[in-house]
């Protein structure tokens, strides 16, 4: 399954990606509204992590273009990776239960 990061935070992403991989998951990265818009057009994503704010803004473009190709969304905010992970599954499993 493949989970797209949008965090404008390199460390943050980091930790995100180490513990999304360590956990069996393809990751894609964007540092930014505009990234993660290109990646949308690009690439398909089974879930998405997506910060609450992007730069100082809100970032919810990022969360409707999510919501418009059907993507699952976790917002957070200095949200735990390992906390994170657990989520994920959660989040992906009751998607798949829908689909």
């Amino acid at each position: 399954m493949r989970i797209l990061v949008v965090n404008d935070e390199p460390l943050v992403i980091y930790e995100i990606e180490e513990q999304v991989q360590a956990a069996g998951f393809e990751v894609a990265y964007a540092g930014s509204a505009a990234r993660a818009h290109e990646l949308l057009r690009c690439h398909q994503f089974d879930a998405a992590v997506l910060d609450a704010t992007l730069d100082g803004k809100p970032s919810s473009p990022v969360a409707v273009a999510l919501r418009e190709h059907a993507i699952p969304i976790l917002a957070l905010s200095e949200y735990p990776a390992s906390t994170l992970v657990l989520t994920l599954k959660i989040l992906l499993s009751h998607a798949t239960a829908q689909v």
